[in-house]
């Protein structure tokens, strides 16, 4: 477990977390689309969005991410769903995000990468006796779930059941090291977000809020569960991959930006 803020590598533990959460969700889920290696996760599911199909490269050769961006254009042209490749940048020079942009592939989008050091417990009371928030322990609250993070992200229900579910079915195998949330408001589910804890760190995935129940502090308490769901299993560290409406929400939190993340697209132009 990383002991120390002078000990811990963020930037690595940003990618490995992100590795493991994915492979363990879409192994769950989604098993005949996984291909692993120790230096390449894919998962290529024909679903029509390129979250569906990812490509995760960790330190490959020149040669290797020549082939894999090939591998990424071959795929959408003979089945014509786009593909996506997140590209961390402690996983190669940033001239091969550059590459890809002169091959065709396009910017979708340039995640912050941030993270908190854990220390003792995280508030995550409710502003209003209105407002429940709890871990997902059954199917209801997970299909409400399910429908907030495909609205509120927006992304395709396939794919937010691909990790939301894989995360639920990860966590009743684990013990509850992979959880999933959900905020409700008067009864109405209004958020949601995960979290995956390994090797002492906690990578907090799927926030959403539905539009009607933004700024109301929604996204910072789900965030915070997840964050002491974390903590009391032993994690010392938090880490997310940011959006833009949600950037300033985990700045609020205590979160700092430790890089970008190009996340690139090929199929969509």
């Amino acid at each position: 477990m990383p002991s120390s803020s002078s000990s811990f590598d963020p930037l690595g533990y940003l990618y490995l977390n992100f590795r493991y959460t994915l492979e363990t969700a879409i192994t769950e889920t989604r098993p005949e689309s996984l291909y692993l290696s120790p230096e390449l996760l894919s998962c290529l599911t024909g679903l029509p969005h390129p979250f569906g199909n990812i490509l995760l490269p960790g330190r490959v050769s020149d040669g290797e991410f020549h082939t894999l961006l090939k591998k990424g254009e071959s795929w959408f042209r003979e089945r014509e769903v786009p593909v996506a490749l997140a590209f961390f940048p402690n996983m190669g020079p940033s001239i091969r995000v550059e590459q890809a942009l002169a091959r065709g592939w396009i910017t979708l989008d340039e995640m912050p990468g941030m993270w908190i050091r854990l220390g003792n417990e995280v508030e995550a009371t409710p502003l209003s006796p209105e407002v429940d928030v709890r871990l997902i322990d059954n199917e209801d609250d997970l299909s409400a779930a399910l429908e907030v993070l495909a609205e509120g992200y927006p992304i395709p229900m396939e794919i937010g059941a691909m990790l939301m579910r894989g995360i639920h079915l990860a966590g009743a195998r684990s013990g509850g090291r992979f959880a999933n949330f959900l905020a409700t408001v008067g009864g109405r589910p209004a958020a949601c977000s995960s979290v995956c804890v390994d090797d002492g760190v906690a990578g907090i995935y799927c926030v959403a809020t539905l539009e009607p129940f933004r700024g109301q502090g929604l996204g910072s308490l789900v965030t915070r569960m997840a964050m002491e769901h974390g903590r009391r299993w032993g994690a010392s560290h938090a880490l997310l991959h940011a959006t833009p409406m949600g950037t300033p929400v985990y700045k609020q939190i205590g979160f700092r930006t430790l890089c970008h993340i190009p996340l690139l697209g090929f199929g969509l132009g």
